[in-house]
């Protein structure tokens, strides 16, 4: 068993590296505490769990993007739409400034993936 410091340190401190990077626009304060409390859960395993939500919103903002782009788009093609939804600016400065991203449903998904895995592995 790891000491849970270390995975404080680790989730805390890849997470607070971002806050500070991109001056508390990428994340928030809650997602710092909760990668530090995770990573005291997880030990150094919280790296993945980290990589797994990562990908997890990834996919999701996609499809998200995707949506809003098929609804300013009659075309059926997604790829088509997102074409077009790109040129259009106005549309794409509206979605940036007013959309908020929740990271935490994400983190706690890879969390969970990671802990069941944990859980298989005894």
């Amino acid at each position: 068993m790891e000491i849970p410091i270390i995975g404080m340190f680790l989730g805390g401190g890849v997470c607070l590296l971002v806050y500070i990077l991109c001056h508390g626009r990428g994340l928030g304060g809650g997602d710092v505490k909760l990668a530090a409390a995770g990573g005291a859960m997880l030990g150094g395993d919280i790296l993945y769990a980290l990589l797994i939500a990562c990908v997890c919103a990834v996919i999701a903002q996609v499809g998200f993007v995707d949506k809003i782009a098929k609804k300013s788009s009659p075309c059926g093609n997604s790829a088509h739409s997102l074409k077009i939804f790109r040129k259009n600016s106005v549309h794409l400065k509206i979605y940036v400034d007013k959309s908020h991203f929740a990271f935490v449903p994400y983190m706690a998904l890879g969390m969970e993936v990671i802990l069941f895995i944990q859980i298989l592995q005894q």
